[in-house]
C-alpha cells in the first residue's frame, strides 16, 4: 500500500479529503494513510473517535511524511507543505503525486492561481467544468491530468445513511478579498460595506421573518471561513442561528436543509446536485468580478446556467424565497433540468471513481 497524505484545511476537515479517506479506510488497507490536521481543530476528537490516523500539522511526523509520501490528496491547492519545506528544496526532495480534489466546482476562471501549481491530477464533477479545464487556453494544466469523477463528499448525498431533510433555510454567502484579515480599521470598513449592509438587510427583514415563521422554517446563517474574524459583527435576530463554519460539520447542514440563499459561493453546487432550491443574491454583480474578488468570469452564467433565481436587490430576493416556500420548499422544474444536464453523476461512487482513475 502506498503512503498517502490527506488534508482539507489545516484547522478543519469535513471536505473532500476526509470523505475520500473514509472510502479508503473502509475498502483498503489503511495502515499507510494519514490525515493532517491541527490538534486544536474542533474535528480532531471526532476523527480520532472514527479511528483516523491523525498527524498534527507542522509536527516532525508531518515533515517526515512529506518526504516519504507517494500521494498527496488535498481539497485546497497544495500550498500547506510549502510552509514546512522551502519551495526550491521541495521540488528536489519530494516525489509524491499531487491530487487536487477541489473544495468546490470551479465555475470562475482561476487560471492565474491554478497555473502556479504542478498538479498530477485535477478532480472535476461536471462535464461543463471538465471541458472548460481542458479547452480553456488560460489553463496550462495537461488535459490528461484532468479527470471527471465527481467529488468524494458527494457520496454522502446519495448514501444509505443520508439524513432526512428538515424545514431549514441555509444562508451561506462567500467572502470578499478586501476582508481577508482582521484589523480594527477593517472592522469599521466591513461595517460600512455594501456587503455587510445587504446581508444585514435580509437577516433583519420583517418580511423575511414573517414568511419564515408562517411556513415553519428554521434559518441558519454560516459565514465563509475567511469571514470568521468578523463573525462578532454579525448580529442576526434571535430566530436565526449564527454558526461558525470552523466549529461545525457543514456536510450535515447541506444534507438536511431544503433551501440555500447564497451569492457566488460554490456551495450552491452541493445543494444543486441534491436538487434543492437555491436563491442567488447578486447585489454587487458589477464589482464582484473586478474590484472585490480574485476570480474572473468563465463559462458559468448565473442567469442562463444557474440553479435558482438571480436576485439583484432585497425585494426580488424576498419574492423568490416566498415563491419557493409556497412550492413546499421545492426548486422550480426548469432549474432541475439545468441540474440534470450540468452534473455527470448522481450516485455514491465518486470516491471509487477517483481511486480507480489514479490507480490506472
Amino acid at each position: 500500500m502506498s503512503i498517502c497524505i490527506f488534508i482539507d484545511r489545516i484547522d478543519k476537515a469535513d471536505d473532500n479529503a476526509e470523505h475520500l479517506y473514509r472510502y479508503i479506510q473502509k475498502n483498503f488497507d489503511s495502515k499507510k494513510i494519514y490525515f493532517i490536521l491541527e490538534k486544536s481543530s474542533k474535528d480532531w476528537n471526532r476523527l480520532t473517535d472514527d479511528s483516523f490516523n491523525l498527524v498534527e500539522y507542522g509536527s516532525l511526523k508531518h515533515l517526515w511524511l512529506l518526504l516519504c509520501a507517494d500521494y498527496y490528496f488535498s481539497s485546497h491547492l497544495p500550498k500547506y507543505h510549502d510552509m514546512l519545506i522551502p519551495k526550491k528544496i521541495l521540488k528536489k526532495i519530494v516525489h509524491f503525486k499531487s491530487i487536487f480534489l477541489q473544495h468546490g466546482i470551479t465555475h470562475n476562471d482561476i487560471s492565474d492561481i491554478l497555473n502556479r501549481h504542478n498538479l498530477d491530477y485535477l478532480i472535476t464533477a461536471s462535464s461543463m467544468e471538465y471541458l472548460n479545464f481542458i479547452k480553456n487556453s488560460n489553463y496550462k494544466i495537461d488535459k490528461k491530468r484532468v479527470i471527471l469523477t465527481g467529488f468524494s463528499r458527494f457520496d454522502t448525498f446519495f448514501g444509505d445513511s443520508k439524513e432526512s431533510t428538515i424545514n431549514t433555510i441555509l444562508i451561506m454567502p462567500t467572502w470578499r478579498a478586501s476582508f481577508s484579515s482582521y484589523s480594527i480599521e477593517k472592522k469599521e470598513i466591513f461595517k460600512e460595506s455594501r456587503y455587510y449592509k445587504e446581508w444585514s438587510s435580509l437577516l433583519n427583514s420583517s418580511s423575511f421573518k414573517r414568511m419564515v415563521l408562517e411556513y415553519g422554517y428554521n434559518v441558519i446563517f454560516i459565514p465563509h471561513p475567511e469571514m470568521d474574524s468578523f463573525i462578532d459583527e454579525i448580529n442576526p435576530p434571535s430566530y436565526i442561528k449564527l454558526i461558525s463554519s470552523k466549529n461545525s460539520q457543514l456536510q450535515k447542514y447541506l444534507i438536511s436543509s431544503k433551501i440555500l440563499i447564497t451569492d457566488y459561493s460554490s456551495i450552491a453546487f452541493d445543494m444543486a446536485i441534491q436538487k434543492r432550491a437555491i436563491c442567488y443574491f447578486h447585489f454587487d454583480k458589477k464589482s464582484f468580478f473586478t474590484t472585490s474578488h480574485l476570480y474572473k468570469k468563465s463559462y458559468f452564467d448565473y442567469e442562463n446556467d444557474g440553479f435558482g433565481d438571480v436576485c439583484y436587490n432585497l425585494t426580488t430576493l424576498l419574492l423568490s424565497i416566498e415563491n419557493i416556500l409556497k412550492n413546499n420548499g421545492k426548486s422550480d422544474k426548469k432549474y432541475i433540468k439545468r441540474v440534470e444536464s450540468f452534473f455527470e453523476y448522481f450516485d455514491n461512487s465518486n470516491s471509487k471513481r477517483i481511486i480507480d482513475a489514479i490507480r490506472c
